[in-house]
């Protein structure tokens, strides 16, 4: 006997040809709660395994930039990143105590004498890009941490590049309704992360001789970014441009530049490569020749030690000749000084006890 099943248990599947008619009707059960529950599991298993995943590749990431941030004088995360001419970039406080009392500093890479501009470090260029990528870098460590600069209750999820405050999204949500900063760029920190750009093209720069206000301005005459103020003073009398007028041509000469600079690299690294191989094939006749002297010498060794060994056996051999024949001769000059010391002695008995008749 089968049991009937109530339409709510019951799953139905119909499939109907092209005029509209049914052809075909599945009747199935659905999958028991266990296993309804168990799907339920994986797929928050597999949400979590996401997240994990997510972080872990957003820290690999995070970790990559870092190591693209470090001083070559004090191996450490650049501090107030100062440019030097030759586009070797130090922290400002590494050049305060490479320069000393100089007027000068040498760059640790290139080693190229650089003069301070007015005698101090601080007028070389800062290198925004790296200050940039500094601040994401160390919002995107701050995050799990750092509370919303609007409520200050929630954690910060959203960074505002202008106002450069942090935002929950609720304050974010409010803030971008406001009339004064509902222009403003707002970005998610994971954002900021994948995209280095998103931070430097919508800062905005303050002038450092104005502070209250922005740089919008650029002066050919002197090649600076300037502000408004800066037009009412010393740089009254000079050619000023908006920047926004002036950025394109700038972009382009900048890119012509690069490239002829890049067109340059490929013979440049092929005379590298060709140095490189020199290098290796003068090391392999240099130990070819070395392995050649070794065995050489070692031959003439063996030479010389047979020779030598040669010239003592025949050395002694002559000394045994010679010897034999010494103590032949002393043998016989022995046993004559021994009869004749015997006929001494029977004469000098005989002068001394014989009488004149034994004499």
């Amino acid at each position: 006997m089968v049991e009937k099943k109530s339409d709510a248990e019951v799953i139905k599947r119909k499939e109907f040809n092209q005029d509209g008619k049914e052809v075909r009707t599945e009747v199935a059960s659905p999958p028991p709660s266990s296993v309804r529950a168990q799907n339920v599991v994986q797929q928050v298993e597999n949400g979590r395994e996401e997240v994990v995943q997510k972080k872990v590749t957003d820290e690999k990431l995070a970790a990559h930039m870092w190591n693209e941030l470090e001083c070559p004088i004090c191996r450490d995360h650049f501090t107030t990143p100062r440019v030097l001419p030759c586009l070797h970039v130090y922290c400002e406080c590494c050049l305060a105590q490479a320069a000393g009392s100089n007027s000068y500093v040498v760059c640790p890479i290139c080693r190229k004498e650089v003069a301070l501009i007015n005698g101090d470090v601080r007028n070389f260029p800062k290198h925004n890009m790296i200050e940039n990528l500094i601040r994401i870098l160390t919002l995107n460590k701050e995050k799990e941490t750092k509370l919303c600069d609007g409520c200050g209750n929630r954690g910060a999820e959203f960074w505002c590049v202008e106002a450069e405050e942090a935002y929950c999204k609720d304050c974010k949500s409010i803030y971008s309704s406001l009339k004064y900063t509902k222009d403003h760029h707002i970005f998610n920190f994971d954002e900021l992360i994948k995209d280095r750009s998103l931070q430097a093209n919508h800062r905005i720069h303050m002038c450092p001789k104005h502070p209250e206000e922005t740089l919008r301005l650029y002066c050919e005459t002197t090649n600076e970014c300037i502000c408004r103020d800066c037009t009412l003073g010393e740089y009254k009398n000079m050619k000023v441009k908006p920047i926004s007028e002036i950025i394109g041509s700038h972009r382009d000469n900048v890119k012509v530049a690069l490239d002829a600079v890049q067109s340059k690299l490929k013979p440049l690294n092929q005379s590298i490569s060709i140095l490189k191989d020199e290098e290796h094939e003068m090391k392999d006749q240099a130990k070819k020749a070395q392995n050649d002297i070794k065995t050489m010498i070692e031959r003439v060794m063996k030479a010389i030690k047979a020779r030598e060994q040669h010239l003592l056996n025949t050395v002694e051999q002559m000394k045994a000749a010679s010897v034999s024949q010494l103590e032949a001769k002393r043998e016989e000059l022995t046993v004559a000084m021994q009869s004749t010391q015997a006929g001494c002695d029977f004469v000098a008995n005989l002068l001394s006890d014989g009488s004149d008749v034994d004499i």
